[in-house]
């Protein structure tokens, strides 16, 4: 269920587990999969602002030197 993007305390509640802590500890093993959709996303949110990720440039690089 997890892995099909159904909320922890959702599933906590249909296994019927006393809190979301023992659940997370069971099926801790999808949890890589959400930071890689994580990344994936904000990757895309950003790209569609015009920017990219992974550049060496720090924060306010782009804005003209005088």
């Amino acid at each position: 269920m997890l892995a099909h993007g159904v909320p922890l305390p959702t599933v906590q509640e249909i296994l019927r587990h006393k809190d979301a802590y023992t659940t997370a500890k069971m099926y801790s093993h999808t949890l890589p999969r959400w930071h890689r959709a994580a990344v994936e996303r904000l990757e895309k949110a950003i790209s569609a602002d015009g920017r990219q990720l992974g550049g060496n440039s720090a924060p306010g690089d782009d804005q003209e030197k005088i």
